[in-house]
C-alpha cells in the first residue's frame, strides 16, 4: 500500500472534513490493498455526508462481500462514521 498517499489523503481531510470524494478515494485505495475493513470508516463517514452517491453505496457493498457480510446496520455506520472521524483528529 501506498503508505505516503494514505497520509495524505487522511491530511487532507482534517483539513476538509466534509470532502466526500476524497474520503471515496481513501476508501477505493483501502479496498485496492485489499484493506476492506479500513475501507468501511471511510465509506460510512461519506454514506453520511451524501447518502444518495450510488458509487459510495456499491463500494460498501463489495468491501462487506469481501469481508464476508452482507449487510451493515445503520447503527454500524454511525459507529464506523464516528470512529473515522476521530481517527482523523488523533
Amino acid at each position: 500500500m501506498n503508505v505516503a498517499r494514505v497520509e495524505g489523503l487522511r491530511q487532507h481531510l482534517r483539513n476538509h472534513p466534509q470532502d466526500v470524494d476524497e474520503m471515496e478515494h481513501l476508501a477505493t485505495l483501502y479496498m485496492a490493498n485489499e484493506s476492506y475493513d479500513a475501507a468501511l470508516g471511510p465509506l460510512a463517514r461519506a454514506l453520511q455526508l451524501d447518502p444518495h452517491r450510488r458509487s459510495l453505496w456499491a463500494e460498501l457493498d463489495t468491501a462487506l462481500r469481501h469481508l464476508g457480510r452482507q449487510r451493515m446496520s445503520d447503527e454500524e455506520l454511525v459507529l464506523r462514521a464516528l470512529d473515522f472521524r476521530a481517527k482523523l483528529r488523533s
